[in-house]
C-alpha cells in the first residue's frame, strides 16, 4: 500500500469518525441516522448528472450493495434504542476487517504478505481494545458485551464485511467509484424507510428541519469519505483498506474524549498505539 493510498484512507476514516460522532450525540440517533441517508440520496441525484453513471458491469454489485446497506442501516437503527450500543458497535467494526480478509481470500483470491496480515491483526486488536473503555468494576467486560448484544454485533459485522467486499469489487468494475457510491446512496434509504420509517414521516421531517445544517454536513462528509475508500479499494487489497477505514472507531473515541469530554483516555491511548503499529506494518 502506497503512502498516498494510506493517507487517503486514514483521512476518510477521520471523516467517517466525525459524522458518526454527530450521530452519537444527536437527540434522536435513529431519526438522525435515517435523515442522513435520505439527505445523502437527495444530494446524490444532481451529483450523478455531473460525474456520470457507473458501468453496467457493476449493476449486480450495486443491487447487492443496496440490499446489504439497507439491512445494515435497519438493524443499526434498532440497536440505537439500547444503552449498550457502544460495545456492540466496537465489536462490529473491530471484527469486520477480519471477516473481509476471510471473504477476500476465499472469493476474490486476494493474497496478503506477512506484514500486511500482521498490520490487519493489530488494527483489529486496536479497535477491539476500546471495549475496555466501557468496562468498570461495576460492569465487567463480559457483562458489558452481554449488554451490547454480542450475537447481534457479530452478525452485523458479517453484513459490514459482505457489503465491503461487494462494494470493493463493484467499484473496480464501475470505472467510476464516485458514481458507484452516489448511485448506491440514491437507493439505500428506500428499503429502510419502507420497513421502519413510513409511519414516522412527520417526525422525520420535523427532526430534519430542526437539524438541517448538521444533517447536510454529515451527509456530505459521508458520501465523500466512502468515495475515497472505494477508490482506494480499486488500487489496493480490499481487506487492507477495510481495516484502515475501521480505525474511524478509534478516531471517534478520541473525538469524544477531547471534544465532548467523554470516555477514558488510557484505553484510547493503547488502542491508538496498536493502530499505529498496524499502519506501520501495512506500509512496510
Amino acid at each position: 500500500m502506497t503512502n498516498w493510498v494510506l493517507g487517503v484512507v486514514l483521512l476518510a476514516a477521520l471523516m467517517h469518525a466525525f459524522w458518526n460522532s454527530l450521530i452519537s450525540h444527536a437527540s434522536d440517533k435513529s431519526l438522525f441516522t435515517m435523515a442522513l441517508h435520505v439527505c445523502s440520496a437527495l444530494l446524490a441525484v444532481p451529483l450523478l448528472w455531473v460525474v456520470g453513471w457507473p458501468s453496467e458491469a457493476s449493476y449486480p454489485h450495486l443491487l447487492a450493495s443496496i440490499l446489504l446497506h439497507g439491512l445494515y442501516i435497519y438493524v443499526l437503527t434498532k440497536v440505537y434504542t439500547h444503552s449498550a450500543f457502544g460495545p456492540a458497535y466496537i465489536v462490529m467494526r473491530g471484527m469486520a476487517p477480519l471477516f473481509v480478509m476471510l471473504i477476500s481470500l476465499l472469493a476474490l483470491d486476494e493474497t496478503f504478505t506477512a506484514p500486511a496480515f500482521a498490520g490487519l491483526m493489530c488494527l483489529s486488536l486496536g479497535i477491539l481494545f476500546l471495549l475496555y473503555t466501557y468496562a468498570t468494576p461495576q460492569a465487567k467486560l463480559t457483562t458489558t458485551l452481554k449488554g451490547g448484544h454480542l450475537q447481534f454485533a457479530l452478525l452485523n459485522a458479517l453484513v459490514i464485511a459482505a457489503y465491503t467486499v461487494v462494494d470493493g469489487a463493484g467499484a473496480r468494475l464501475s470505472g467510476n467509484p464516485t458514481a458507484y457510491v452516489l448511485t448506491s446512496a440514491v437507493f439505500e434509504p428506500i428499503l429502510v424507510y419502507l420497513l421502519a420509517y413510513r409511519h414516522q414521516t412527520r417526525a422525520l421531517w420535523q427532526f430534519s428541519k430542526h437539524n438541517a445544517g448538521l444533517i447536510v454536513l454529515g451527509s456530505s462528509i459521508s458520501i465523500t469519505s466512502y468515495s475515497m475508500v472505494l477508490w482506494a479499494m480499486t488500487v489496493s487489497p480490499i481487506a487492507l483498506v477495510s481495516g484502515l477505514r475501521e480505525t474511524s472507531v478509534v478516531f471517534a473515541m478520541l473525538i469524544s474524549i477531547f471534544w465532548f469530554k467523554e470516555g477514558r483516555f488510557a484505553s484510547a491511548a493503547i488502542s491508538s498505539v496498536l493502530v499505529m503499529v498496524g499502519v506501520y506494518f501495512l506500509k512496510a
